[in-house]
């Protein structure tokens, strides 16, 4: 990624089999939490194009983080259209980003927090692991990228995150 010589294979994705992999992969993590994981789509095929096992590395990112960062309520998969592109959405009703760390998300080993608190303690001490790498959300950037689409990132502290993934239309000249 980092020497822009990653080959994707670019093809023509349906859009609802990426959600359904999806919600598929990670419906039991979601219900082992307590959480619900849902699926917002169209009747109506939305096509895009790029490389499918790399936004399926996207999307399953994005989810897994969503989890990983939601105690209470549900997690949203969200399918629709943006003009020229296919909008994937993963909706979280988790702890939120802080605004002024929104910018500097999908940087190479950034992380919100360094340290996640865990539920359980020990004597009276809270159990404290270490949080991420801060490669996952750089390599999802990146993909999105190279793929000609683009990424938003809206949230509220407490309230929870909208990570929006935009990935070019289907045209039938694209073939």
């Amino acid at each position: 990624i980092d020497n822009d010589k990653l080959e994707l294979n670019k093809e023509v994705i349906n859009g609802q089999d990426v959600i359904n992999d999806s919600e598929l992969a990670y419906s039991q993590l979601a219900e082992q939490k307590g959480l619900v994981l849902e699926k917002d789509m169209p009747n109506n095929k939305l096509e895009c194009i790029g490389d499918r096992i790399r936004i399926q590395q996207v999307l399953d990112n994005l989810v897994s983080n969503a989890i990983k960062y939601t105690k209470y309520g549900k997690v949203t998969l969200r399918l629709s259209e943006d003009d020229d592109y296919v909008k994937f959405e993963v909706i979280d009703t988790g702890e939120g980003i802080p605004e002024e760390d929104i910018p500097k998300l999908g940087q190479k080993f950034y992380r919100v927090k360094n340290f996640i608190s865990s539920e359980g303690k020990l004597g009276e001490r809270q159990i404290i692991r270490p949080g991420g790498t801060g490669i996952g959300l750089y390599v999802v950037f990146q993909l999105v990228r190279a793929m000609k689409g683009k990424i938003e990132v809206n949230s509220k502290v407490g309230k929870g995150t909208n990570f929006s993934v935009y990935i070019p239309k289907h045209k039938q000249k694209d073939i």
